[in-house]
């Protein structure tokens, strides 16, 4: 199974099912002001496949 974790300074989300959610997820930090080194993590049988730092640039969520 596919799933994602994302870190933020303030903490680890919980892990993540679906790409909605992470989207989802991702918007819900950026109205609560966590706007900057957002990593997304993608695993696939338990390893580490994909990481991706994310800012917001007061429109949309920008890779780094």
């Amino acid at each position: 199974m596919n799933t994602f974790l994302i870190t933020t300074a303030k903490g680890t989300s919980e892990w993540i099912t679906s790409f909605v959610d992470v989207q989802n997820e991702m918007n819900r930090l950026e109205k609560f002001g966590i706007v900057s080194n957002v990593k997304v993590q993608k695993f696939e049988q338990n390893i580490l496949v994909k990481e991706l730092t994310f800012n917001h640039n007061g429109l949309k969520w920008e890779k780094r």
